[in-house]
């Protein structure tokens, strides 16, 4: 009985958003059940949102890692924790722990027509570019821009990327130039 009335607050909360009420409901749970504990898995990916928006990234990444601890419940909130435990990896500069969540969440995710899935390929293009990886960057650049046409977003960030990626295939070029 108790563990049902935990089970109603903790969707009371959710509804509510109220997020470090239910998982302390849900930590007083002697034996959670499977759907408690996808709510657990959910919960602590959304903390580890808001700490990120609040720029708490040590915070963000103990959630997102409780979440992904998580990740039988639901693989596509535990590819959405690696994206965004990525990002914050990207604000901190940590950039090979960054790499290595956005190409987790690229493998994991059902959902690769969304911003998040082009975002991701941006992001590994940038990390690659600074590796000095010019032709492996430049191959991710150009599908973030596949990425974006096809969800027929706003192109106002392309001419940005448009000059990165010149710039890019510039310093590729000469890099192999200079190898000849």
């Amino acid at each position: 009985f108790t563990d049902k009335v935990s089970s109603y607050l903790v969707e009371v909360y959710m509804n509510t958003k109220s997020y470090d009420a239910a998982l302390q409901s849900i930590e007083r749970i002697a034996q959670p059940s499977s759907e408690i504990l996808g709510a657990k898995q959910k919960i602590l990916f959304q903390l580890g949102t808001q700490a990120f928006t609040n720029t708490l990234f040590s915070e963000a990444i103990n959630y997102f890692n409780r979440s992904i601890e998580l990740s039988k419940y639901n693989r596509q909130i535990a590819a959405d924790a690696h994206y965004w435990r990525g990002e914050t990896y990207y604000r901190q500069e940590e950039w090979e722990k960054a790499k290595r969540d956005f190409q987790t969440y690229q493998q994991q995710t059902l959902q690769k027509n969304i911003q998040m899935y082009a975002l991701s390929e941006y992001n590994l293009g940038y990390i690659l570019f600074r590796e000095k990886q010019y032709a492996n960057a430049a191959r991710r650049f150009l599908a973030f821009v596949s990425a974006e046409k096809e969800q027929n977003k706003s192109h106002a960030g392309q001419s940005d990327l448009y000059l990165k990626n010149k710039s890019n295939l510039f310093l590729w070029q000469v890099q192999s130039d200079a190898s000849c």
